[in-house]
């Protein structure tokens, strides 16, 4: 059923493999990428970063690091299986990744 954690699920998927270039659910095949999306749980944020393989180039500042790592939390966090587990959307604005947007 289509409700809004549904969206929110969606930005962490957005988020996850906008940080770390890898798509969070990502299978061999797409039958073993569906099954993984009902039955397995999320990685977490340290299993995240453990495989993620980005190369950065050039100098990075801390503040763009720092902002990738809350984009991340705040990621992982939208991927819960369970929706009631979700951040709402003021919770996600709320969060040190969005706390400057102006929306």
């Amino acid at each position: 059923m289509y409700a809004h954690g549904t969206d929110l699920w969606a930005l962490g998927c957005l988020l996850v493999e906008l940080v770390s270039l890898q798509h969070p659910f990502a299978r061999a095949q797409d039958p073993a990428t569906l099954r993984s999306l009902i039955t397995r749980p999320a990685p977490t944020l340290a299993e995240r970063l453990a495989v993620s393989e980005i190369k950065l180039e050039g100098a990075v500042s801390y503040d763009a690091l720092e902002l990738a790592w809350d984009m991340m939390q705040v990621g992982t966090l939208l991927l819960s299986q369970d929706a009631n587990d979700r951040p709402s959307c003021a919770q996600v604005l709320a969060s040190k990744a969005f706390s400057d947007v102006q929306i």
